[in-house]
């Protein structure tokens, strides 16, 4: 307990608002749909390397306004440690930045500084605390040395359910080398079964194995076993791996319809869908719900024109009685409204009717966008 109440104590300075704030903006007056939550595993950390922080530093990007959250896994302990909380990126979007500039007074802005440099003065803040938070992690090493973790991260990660919240796109990186023996569970496949509160959650965990004690075998049983487990949990795994790949994907927005799917019969199922989609209007990390059925990743695409957008989206696995690479094509009637149908590829599926006649499986679905279904 000593460790806990101390770094609380620590870091208790650093979650407000004026961590990064030298100006008058209000960075966290408006957040955008995405938030980054960064856990360090400090069983994993070499006290003479600290490539870990510097790849994380290199590599990673935030939106403007983006909040972002740091957490220490502490598993000599089992505890997980506050690091950075409620602090949100120091920049603001080209559309702000022109809403700022002309809420100015002439004579204001001559008193006041340029808004980019203001910006820019807080982004270089932003980037000497987050260094300092990072550094602390140090300091756990050292009060745990020559001890053996008693827990491991997946276990710990369990009991987070107060810090994901649907209303966001969370992106969530991990650095663990997943190399302790609490992890043989796992690694002969007889994981138990555990819920994880990151749902609908892309993760990257990256530093796995970089004491090389896992032999090539081993290690693909582990990466099976780590995504099995967590696309159970409607997680979309995107790296496992010792080095951090973010990929290319550029966040642009979340959006999340609810509806009805309507079978040959008449049936009808509360349907709903959750699209999370880049800038080149690409749809990854999304998921779509039936009711009585339970979730499926999707993936998928948006084309508009001047007239109207089509959504083609695909899904990734059987959720029966629909199908892998059952297609869902939709067509945005207006802005609050998509319409369409779900088929199978080139009439792969087929049911017979009463009268022996062979038809292609055909599902009717309509949604209405719904921010109250961020599910």
């Amino acid at each position: 307990m000593k460790i806990i109440f101390f770094f609380l104590f620590t870091f208790f300075s650093l979650n407000v608002s004026a961590f990064v704030n030298t100006s008058s903006f209000d960075y966290c007056s408006s957040t955008p749909d995405r938030k980054t939550i960064f856990y360090i595993d400090i069983s994993s950390i070499n006290k003479d390397d600290n490539s870990w922080a510097t790849e994380f530093l290199n590599k990673t990007n935030f939106l403007p306004r983006e909040k972002v959250e740091i957490f220490f896994i502490d598993t000599f302990n089992n505890v997980i440690i506050e690091g950075m909380t409620e602090v949100c990126y120091p920049d603001l979007s080209d559309s702000d930045i022109a809403l700022e500039r002309e809420s100015r007074s002439r004579i204001s802005r001559f008193f006041t500084n340029d808004i980019e440099e203001s910006i820019k003065r807080d982004q270089r803040l932003f980037n000497s605390r987050l260094r300092s938070v990072l550094s602390n992690a140090l300091r756990l090493v050292n009060e745990n040395e020559g001890r053996v973790p008693s827990s491991n991260v997946l276990n710990l990660l369990s009991f987070e359910q107060s810090r994901f919240s649907n209303q966001y796109f969370n992106r969530v990186i991990i650095y663990s080398d997943f190399n302790n023996s609490n992890f043989e569970s796992l690694l002969v496949g007889n994981y138990e079964e555990l819920n994880l509160p990151l749902k609908f959650s892309e993760v990257f965990i990256y530093g796995v194995n970089s004491n090389s004690v896992l032999s090539d075998s081993r290690f693909k049983i582990l990466t099976n076993s780590v995504s099995d487990l967590l696309k159970r949990n409607n997680i979309t795994l995107s790296n496992f791996s010792l080095n951090l790949n973010l990929g290319n994907q550029s966040f642009e927005g979340l959006n999340t319809w609810q509806g009805l799917l309507a079978d040959r019969d008449g049936n009808n199922a509360l349907i709903r869908l959750r699209l999370v989609e880049d800038i080149n209007q690409n749809f990854f990390s999304s998921w779509m719900f039936v009711n009585q059925l339970g979730y499926v990743s999707i993936t998928g695409s948006k084309i508009c024109t001047q007239q109207n957008c089509s959504y083609s989206l695909v899904l990734n696995d059987d959720l029966n009685p629909l199908k892998r690479d059952d297609k869902v094509d939709l067509i945005l009637i207006d802005h609050n409204n998509l319409s369409g149908q779900i088929t199978a590829p080139d009439g792969l599926h087929k049911i017979m009717l009463e009268d022996g006649t062979l038809v292609d499986v055909i599902y009717n679905v309509s949604f209405e966008k719904s921010s109250s279904s961020r599910f």
